[in-house]
C-alpha cells in the first residue's frame, strides 16, 4: 500500500509541475489580457464581490423559464 500512495504522489507531483510549466510558458494574446483587465476592473468597481457576497442571485428553471429571486429589493432596508 505504501508504494502505491508513493506512486500516487509522485504521478500528482508531476502532473501539478507539467500544469505549472505550460502556465508559466503559456503567452497570451495582448488584446485578451487587455480584454480580461479591463473586465475584471469594471466587475470590481462595479461592486461585483459586494453583489456576490450580500445579495445573491438564485435562479430556478420553471416550465421552460428561469425564475429569478433577489433577496432585498430597492424599497427594503437591510438591518446589518
Amino acid at each position: 500500500m505504501t508504494n502505491s500512495v508513493t506512486r500516487s504522489f509522485e504521478s500528482l507531483k508531476f502532473s501539478i509541475k507539467k500544469t505549472y510549466q505550460k502556465l508559466i510558458t503559456a503567452k497570451p494574446s495582448f488584446y485578451l489580457l487587455a480584454l480580461i483587465v479591463a473586465a475584471s476592473a469594471i466587475f470590481l468597481l462595479g461592486g461585483g464581490v459586494y453583489d456576490l457576497l450580500v445579495q445573491p442571485l438564485l435562479a430556478v428553471p420553471l416550465q421552460g423559464r428561469w425564475i429569478f429571486y433577489y433577496p432585498y429589493t430597492v424599497h427594503d432596508q437591510n438591518a446589518c
